[in-house]
């Protein structure tokens, strides 16, 4: 089933990323990487929190994430309308 899902992902135009505890991407696939022109590889290892310095919205998302709470926000950033769940 994992090659089935993730033909699913790759084909489907979203993304899917997931962060450790100390915010490094652990995850980062998705057809959403091919629309927008990068591979989810080159994030895997980085700090999620450096990356997006500049995207306060984002960084308040994951920080609610870390706490615990379950929630729906739409963000855009860079021209592009993203919804995070």
């Amino acid at each position: 089933i994992r090659n089935d899902f993730k033909q699913v992902l790759t084909s489907s135009p979203i993304g899917i990323w997931a962060l450790n505890l100390r915010g490094n991407y652990t995850v980062c696939e998705g057809g959403a990487m091919s629309i927008l022109g990068i591979s989810g590889d080159r994030f895997i290892g980085r700090n999620f929190f450096e990356l997006n310095a500049g995207n306060t919205p984002l960084i308040e998302f994951v920080n609610r994430a870390f706490a615990g709470e379950s929630f729906t926000a739409e963000n855009t950033f860079e021209g592009r309308r993203y919804s995070t769940n």
